[in-house]
């Protein structure tokens, strides 16, 4: 199969080898694995990145995970731990959404990474992760994925469909699959209506705050068609700016219909063909998009 051009391999793609080492050192450091002269090293190198750098430490059921942000640096909005990638995060973890072990096998594209909390949060329930991204994203997203451990450093070639529906996902991977339960492969990844990934279809794809310019309503929309069938589950959370907003209320009936979700539980409390959506949040809430017959 050739590689589709929108599609990169992370290990592929060509950064300032100073920027990974520095941001190599610092996972290492993070995850307590620093030897005594980088040791010595780190206040330089704190006071150097203060001004941009951030980092927090998420809890969730049964394990916690640490993010670094880069705020007004190389990965630009790419590098901000936004609220609605927190809240997906969560919703995937709650077990009233989500059971234990339904996650797991199950390939997931989280889509816009940014700093990997999504991706992470999945991994650690077991699922089969591609974490896609922008190339200036990427070595901030790979920092973020090693200092939680979930990070699978190969590509991938392989790809499956499911053949079961929305409430128990679709089926994973061949157990050949170069995709790992528990683990996150970083792509790099482009939106838009030639998108395509050679892992397409997968089980379930999430857009998190991707979503904060027009013009980027259309390119998504047609991306999530792409890498969907229609037995994959797709959560889109997010809106930001009321003409985005606007724009994805005129496209989005072009390719999917809405479902909105209580996210304490996981029902849905209103859809694109009743009147129930009209008086939700639509940018604020996870939703699940499901595909038309036919993409418009």
């Amino acid at each position: 199969m050739a590689e589709p051009k929108n599609y990169k391999m992370a290990s592929e793609v060509r950064y300032s080898a100073e920027a990974f080492a520095k941001r190599a050192a610092r996972a290492l450091r993070r995850q307590g694995q620093t030897s005594s002269r980088e040791a010595e090293q780190k206040d330089c190198e704190q006071d150097e990145e203060s001004d941009n750098m951030w980092e927090n430490t998420y809890a969730f059921s049964s394990f916690k995970l640490s993010v670094q942000e880069e705020f007004g640096g190389e990965s630009c909005v790419g590098g901000t731990q936004w609220p609605g990638g927190v809240r997906v995060a969560r919703y995937l973890d709650n077990p009233k959404a989500f059971p234990p072990g339904t996650l797991k096998g199950k390939t997931l594209l989280d889509l816009g990474s940014g700093c990997g909390l999504v991706a992470a949060v999945a991994a650690k329930h077991g699922a089969r992760v591609v974490a896609a991204e922008k190339d200036i994203v990427i070595p901030l997203l790979k920092e973020n994925l090693t200092t939680n451990g979930v990070l699978l450093d190969h590509g991938a070639s392989e790809h499956s469909k499911g053949n079961t529906s929305h409430a128990s996902l679709p089926s994973s991977l061949p157990s050949n699959s170069p995709l790992e339960e528990g683990k996150v492969v970083v792509h790099e990844f482009y939106w838009g209506p030639d998108a395509r990934h050679p892992l397409a279809p997968f089980d379930l794809i999430i857009a998190a705050a991707c979503l904060y310019m027009p013009k980027t309503v259309p390119l998504l929309l047609h991306t999530l068609w792409n890498v969907s069938d229609s037995q994959s589950l797709i959560l889109l959370c997010s809106i930001l700016g009321a003409d985005t907003l606007q724009a994805f209320k005129e496209e989005v009936g072009g390719f999917f219909h809405i479902r909105a979700l209580d996210e304490t539980n996981g029902n849905v409390i209103g859809t694109s063909s009743d009147d129930n959506l009209s008086s939700i949040d639509v940018a604020t809430r996870i939703l699940i998009l499901e595909r038309k017959r036919q993409s418009g």
